[in-house]
């Protein structure tokens, strides 16, 4: 080619091809890069609506789950309330049944006591009888023996 062009014109076509080549590159690079760059803004883009949309339904999510055991609790409340009211009618019932019993127990001590006041009496009114009907026996047998 040098032959036909010269050398300097050679030259100067080998430099004309390789800065065609580079500013080809260089603006392949720079629309590679635009594209890139517009890809990857869509692609965030996307994922940020993605990230949108799933703290939507997150926030909805947790909304309900709160919404459900602020009833759950109101729930619980109203069975302790129910419960408390419950244990505490027993309790009355129980401290009904206590004195009921505290007063059967103070009866029952009164009839012991009488009880055992009778057997007392009937015991010494018994061992008097005894010691006369000994001492009758005792006097007979002293004036039979003398």
């Amino acid at each position: 080619m040098s032959e036909k062009l010269g050398e300097e014109a050679s030259e100067a076509l080998v430099e004309l091809l390789r800065q065609l080549q580079d500013d080809t590159v260089v603006r392949a690079m720079d629309v590679l890069e635009e594209r890139f760059a517009r890809r990857l803004a869509e692609e965030i883009g996307k994922v940020y609506r993605e990230m949108g949309q799933l703290e939507a339904r997150l926030t909805q999510r947790i909304e309900s789950l709160r919404s459900d055991m602020q009833s759950e609790i109101g729930s619980l409340r109203s069975d302790m309330e129910k419960l408390r009211a419950d244990v505490q009618s027993e309790i009355g019932g129980l401290r009904t049944d206590m004195e009921r019993l505290r007063t059967d127990m103070e009866r029952l001590r009164a009839e012991i006591r009488g009880i055992v006041a009778t057997v007392i009496r009937w015991m010494f009114v018994f061992w008097v009888g005894q010691f006369v009907a000994l001492a009758g026996i005792l006097l007979a047998v002293a004036r039979f023996m003398r």
